[in-house]
């Protein structure tokens, strides 16, 4: 998403008869979008490209050289070729960090001439909301945290309410920075809850200098009696005296191993959960999972059901992607807590203790139905999901005396036209697109007369892995064209 940037122009650099050039004072864009630094310049003829240089720089590194027909750019700095000869030498700059808030150059060469503006860019990111703790038991102490994460600057301000009162009795906790530059802060919030305050309404407040207004969020406080409900899944000794009275009672809380599940939707989030069993009553206090290098996510619906005994199960489930989980190193960890003062119960999991099995989809052979002869024609087949990146692809015709194209690795920045393996027609060639979750590789041929009827096979294998996976196209067919 490309934010507005100031519509007031800078002049940059000293103005004269042949050459001028402006760029807009400052702008400002989100963490993680793209930004567009506005560059403009003029000169008094036409413009003729191959006299004409633009250069980007961040800082004083130079991040995009452009001279006639040749450029050279980091991979996350662009500027629009045609544009050029409209006078508009402007950088989109993708993928923004925190980093790339900085003072930037436009430095124009036309013919004999030069000169450059300056523009500065400012990134921030909006704070966002989690409660984890939405209810309480009569008599009981309980906490409630208001996180507020992935903001910055690093100023802000945090308000809890009850029922539209300010509680000043609030305190925060320490910040803490994130690994992209971002910062958490915690506000807690601590009372004893009678059931009177049952359906009061809690509220968040966050104020921040991204916020046009401030960013809150409400609950209304769910309050039940100690002890209503609680059904123990177990009892040690006696359970009953002589008076039917239930003695020496202990409620165990059970957590599972964390485990990797089987099927994975969306295929480039890898599903890790754990069952919580033997439980009462059904609100758990706490579920957080983390993962390096500090990512955290807390779930605060997890999938829960009664048991016949009156106790509760429940599943919870994270899902990470599968570029971070492919590293060995990644440590996942796991807390649960069933009430404020219980003992908190972590499982962990190590990436490389797993057996990441491959868990795609292959598409079928896609492309037209019909085909003119004479008409360049492409066909494409694709694997989404987890796979080994030297996978390789085959296609081959079936019904005709030719032999096959293989795609092996390809180029991560894009397609790479494959080398042609065997007897192939001289116009057959295959490209390959990959990146961490998508392998999609592409067939393009002119028909001949001799095509008409065959159809494509396409191939995905793997020794190590043991993959087959194969797909026919539907029969070519091929029409004269009609004049």
């Amino acid at each position: 998403m490309l934010l507005p940037l100031f519509p007031i122009l800078l002049l940059g650099g000293s103005v004269c008869a042949e050459l001028q050039v402006s760029t807009d004072p400052s702008s400002r864009a989100l963490l993680g979008s793209a930004a567009l630094l506005r560059c403009l310049f003029k000169v008094q003829e036409p413009i003729s490209p191959d006299t004409l240089r633009v250069q980007w720089f961040q800082g004083d590194v130079r991040i995009l050289d452009y001279n006639w027909g040749s450029k050279d750019s980091q991979p996350r700095a662009s500027i629009l070729e045609e544009e050029l000869r409209n006078g508009n030498a402007s950088l989109t700059l993708t993928n923004l960090t925190l980093s790339d808030a900085r003072t930037y150059r436009c430095a124009v060469r036309y013919k004999t001439e030069e000169q450059e503006g300056e523009t500065f860019l400012d990134v921030f990111a909006t704070p966002r909301i989690s409660i984890p703790v939405r209810s309480a038991v009569t008599d009981t102490e309980t906490t409630f945290l208001c996180d507020v994460g992935g903001f910055y600057p690093p100023d802000i301000n945090i308000i809890w309410l009850r029922d539209g009162t300010i509680r000043t009795d609030s305190r925060y906790a320490v910040h803490q920075e994130n690994p992209d530059g971002t910062f958490n802060l915690t506000l807690t919030y601590t009372f004893t809850p009678q059931l009177n305050d049952r359906s009061s309404t809690l509220t968040c407040q966050v104020h921040h200098q991204t916020l046009e207004q401030p960013l809150e969020e409400s609950f209304s406080l769910e309050v039940t009696c100690a002890g209503v409900n609680l059904v123990p899944p177990r009892v040690e000794g006696d359970p009953h005296g002589e008076n039917g009275a239930v003695i020496n009672v202990q409620v165990w809380l059970e957590v599972s191993e964390i485990q990797v599940l089987p099927q994975w939707d969306p295929l480039d989030m890898v599903p890790l959960a754990i069952q919580i069993q033997n439980f009462s009553p059904r609100t758990l206090y706490w579920i957080e999972w983390r993962w390096d290098p500090g990512d955290r996510w807390r779930d605060e619906s997890p999938e829960t059901h009664r048991n016949p005994d009156g106790t509760f199960s429940a599943t919870s489930i994270c899902r990470i992607p599968i570029q971070r989980f492919s590293s060995p190193e990644l440590r996942v960890k796991v807390l649960v807590q069933q009430t404020p003062q219980g003992h908190p119960i972590w499982r962990e999991l190590q990436v490389k203790e797993t057996d990441k099995e491959p868990n795609y989809h292959v598409s079928e052979v896609q492309g037209p139905g019909d085909c003119e002869l004479g008409q360049e024609v492409t066909l494409s087949c694709s694997m989404e999901g987890a796979f080994p990146e030297d996978t390789v692809v085959m296609w081959k015709q079936i019904g005709a005396e030719n032999g096959a194209v293989t795609s092996n690795q390809g180029d991560s920045e894009g397609s790479e036209l494959q080398p042609l393996l065997h007897a192939l027609p001289s116009d057959w060639t295959v490209t390959r697109l990959q990146t961490a979750t998508s392998l999609v590789s592409f067939l393009t041929f002119t028909p001949t007369v001799q095509d008409n009827g065959a159809r494509v096979r396409c191939s995905f294998h793997h020794d190590g892995k043991g993959i087959r996976e194969t797909r026919r196209s539907d029969p070519i067919r091929v029409q004269k064209e009609t004049i």
